[in-house]
């Protein structure tokens, strides 16, 4: 059983930027095609690479869960930055 890589959206290759320029002449045609590091450029995912790709994503939900309480205490700063930004307009 095959699944679409979500990284490279099954085509394989991604896009990354390869630019000598300074950032400031960017003429934004400067990206060269790189094969998926998910899935070495097969466009799927084969069982093991699945089992592999689901327990990096199982610790990061994990890492998540754990730094939970910091991450709603930064929302509710954000949120009520952005409320008193909305009444002072």
């Amino acid at each position: 059983m095959k699944i679409v890589c979500l990284h490279c959206e099954g085509e394989g290759y991604t896009s990354s930027v390869s630019c000598t320029y300074p950032s400031w002449m960017c003429c934004g045609g400067c990206y060269e095609k790189e094969k998926c590091e998910i899935c070495y450029g097969y466009g799927s995912l084969e069982p093991d690479l699945l089992d592999y790709e689901q327990n990096r994503l199982y610790s990061i939900f994990i890492d998540a869960h754990r730094n939970k309480e910091a991450h709603q205490s930064l929302i509710s700063n954000l949120e009520e930055a952005l409320n008193c930004l909305i009444q002072s307009k």
